[in-house]
């Protein structure tokens, strides 16, 4: 009977830290999502101002979106790893 308790405990606390990872990775996308917007909002901005210098507002916003999307893409993978030791 203990045994039975302490199994379907368990499970419950896996189904849950599951549903924590699928919590995290959707803050994750959402994260970047605001963070890219953010970035091209900046160098839209940059470029009208200053339409001279737009090859390297251009260059360092690419460089930090593929930043972004790089630490978004590990945090995910962290997260789907977290979970598969879960289950």
């Amino acid at each position: 009977m203990i045994s039975l308790i302490i199994a379907e405990a368990s499970s419950i606390g896996a189904g849950i830290g599951v549903a924590g990872a699928i919590m995290g990775v959707g803050l994750i996308v959402i994260g970047a999502a605001f963070g890219l917007g953010k970035i091209v909002t900046g160098m839209s901005d940059g470029m009208a101002r200053q339409p001279e210098v737009a090859d390297s507002i251009r260059g360092a916003g690419m460089l930090l979106g593929f930043l972004l999307e790089g630490i978004a893409l590990f945090a995910c993978v962290i997260a789907f790893l977290a979970t598969k030791s879960l289950s």
